[in-house]
C-alpha cells in the first residue's frame, strides 16, 4: 500500500514541526495503528530530498507500536556506512535497522 502526501511550490518552506504533522496525517491515512513497516528512503546521496529526517521522524514516533526496518535504496553505491548513516539519518535510529 502506497500512501503519499505533497506540497509544492518554488517559493515553499516547510518547517520541522509541519514536516513531523504531514508525516503523521500520512501514515494515520493507511488506518493501521501497527504491525511492520519497511522504510525504503534514498541513500546519503541524496540528503537535500529530506527522506533522512522524514525516516527519522517515522521512527521517533512509531517504534513503541510498530516493527520498523529501513532499507536505504542504493542502486548502484555502496553500503552506507555508520558516519553516513549518521549524516542521513541522525544518531537516534537503531543501526541494525538498517538493511543492507
Amino acid at each position: 500500500m502506497s500512501i503519499y502526501t505533497e506540497k509544492c511550490g518554488v517559493d515553499i518552506i516547510i518547517s520541522d514541526e509541519e514536516l513531523q504533522q504531514m508525516v503523521v496525517q500520512t501514515i494515520e491515512k493507511s488506518g493501521k495503528t501497527s504491525g511492520k513497516m519497511l522504510i525504503l528512503p534514498p541513500d546519503h546521496t541524496r540528503l537535500n530530498s529530506m527522506a533522512g529526517r522524514i525516516t527519522e521522524i517515522v521512527w521517533e514516533k512509531y517504534a513503541s507500536s510498530w516493527t520498523i526496518d529501513i532499507m536505504p535504496a542504493l542502486g548502484t553505491h555502496a553500503p552506507m556506512s555508520d558516519a553516513e548513516l549518521d549524516l542521513m539519518f541522525g544518531k537516534k535510529i537503531p543501526k541494525e535497522l538498517f538493511l543492507v
